[in-house]
């Protein structure tokens, strides 16, 4: 039986005409080579290597960008004036700040209430992980935010009268330098106008 396959083999392999067919290919390809020599079977064999290179056109996806909402507008316009205001109301002796979480104590500085916000923030973020209930806590949290701005400036305006101001600095010894001189003018002014005239002296006698 081996020696009926390889007489088939070789029959098929010679029926084929010579400009190298996808039979001999496939036969080639799979070790069937007899009874050509190892040159033409490299020919056969032979497939090109296209080296020239392949350009795919750039797809550019754009992500919809959805505009702010009047919500989240409100929302983080309150917390920025929150915190502006809150930071105007410590500079004064008398105020201190009374939320026991946030960062610093009873006299952060502006950093420490930038940083909390976005801390405070990022937390309710995640766990109102759902877009409605961001949207909520947006909502109601504006509103909270907007009237913690309005008791800020009540605390400012109050503050501002009654807060004991710290103790005047002397004042300073060093003049500032004097700017340059500028140059003379020549134009000269108007004449005044003329006083009245003096009393008449007594007339001189002449002598004979």
């Amino acid at each position: 039986m081996p020696l009926l396959n390889s007489i088939l083999i070789i029959v098929c392999l010679l029926a084929v005409p010579v400009n190298a067919s996808e039979t001999q290919h496939f036969f080639f390809k799979h070790g069937f080579t007899a009874p050509y020599n190892q040159e033409y079977v490299n020919e056969v064999l032979y497939e090109p290597i296209d080296i020239t290179p392949k350009i795919q056109p750039l797809e550019l996806t754009f992500k919809e960008v959805r505009p702010i909402t009047l919500t989240q507008f409100n929302f983080y316009l309150t917390q920025s004036l929150d915190v502006y205001t809150t930071y105007r109301g410590l500079k004064y002796p008398c105020v201190y700040e009374t939320n026991p979480v946030v960062f610093g104590g009873a006299a952060p500085s502006a950093g420490e209430l930038i940083l909390f916000k976005v801390v405070f923030i990022g937390i309710m973020k995640r766990y109102f992980d759902s877009t409605r209930d961001w949207e909520y806590f947006q909502r109601y949290g504006g509103y909270t935010t907007g009237l913690a701005v309005i008791n800020n400036l009540q605390v400012i305006r109050d503050a501002k009268d009654n807060c004991p101001r710290g103790p005047e600095g002397p004042a300073s010894i060093v003049e500032g330098p004097r700017g340059p001189e500028g140059p003379a003018s020549i134009v000269t002014g108007p004449l005044g106008p003329e006083g009245p005239r003096g009393p008449e002296g007594p007339a001189r006698l002449r002598a004979n």
